[in-house]
């Protein structure tokens, strides 16, 4: 039988003795009640001496209950001793099997396997930085030509709407430059047929 096993076994005895204390003073205290109410029985009809026998009996029940419970409680004591025995074995077992994994796992690592991957990870994760980088610049410059085409667009259908784009806000046209802009117009539509 392991510690475990052990400790449990204690464990159901110590309650079971537990349970009986407590059964058996339960009963003394029904016959202690009975007593003292025959008591007052006996000394309401001046039976004296009766009575101081059975008072005499009553004194050695209400003994006997009280070394029950600090029987009781001492078996509580030795209880709790037996439970906190139990967890701090269940906790060495924990940390022997913890300590074994840990063990296992520092024989199966390979410090130079881990340093080669790590440096193969830190160039791969550099090379794909610049790789990143150099598709952000092309894709930078492809978009310049379409955002200068674009901004001259949305100028020329600010003209026609009669409005021009000052410091980022549209305002409306002079009239001397709406003039210069129809002309511009009505020129590059003759260009173009």
């Amino acid at each position: 039988m392991n510690s475990r096993e052990e400790a449990r076994a204690n464990k159901r005895l110590l309650d079971r003795s537990l349970r009986t204390l407590n059964s058996e003073s339960k009963k003394l205290q029904q016959t202690e009640k009975k007593y003292v109410a025959e008591i007052k029985t006996l000394a309401k009809q001046s039976k004296h001496t009766a009575a101081k026998l059975i008072l005499k009996d009553l004194i050695r029940i209400r003994n006997q209950i009280d070394h029950y419970m600090l029987m009781g409680s001492q078996l509580k004591a030795i209880n709790l001793k037996v439970s906190t025995m139990q967890v701090q074995a269940e906790i060495n077992a924990a940390m022997k099997g913890a300590t074994t994994a840990m063990i296992n796992a520092n024989n199966q690592i390979n410090l130079q396997e881990i340093q080669q991957t790590m440096k193969q990870f830190a160039r791969n994760t550099e090379e794909m930085d610049v790789k990143m980088e150099l598709m952000g610049t092309a894709a930078e410059d492809m978009g310049g030509d379409v955002d200068d085409e674009a901004e001259a667009s949305y100028e020329q259908i600010l003209g026609e709407v009669g409005l021009e784009l000052v410091g980022g806000n549209a305002v409306p046209l002079t009239k001397s430059k709406a003039k210069d802009i129809g002309c511009l117009e009505r020129q590059l539509s003759q260009l173009k047929k």
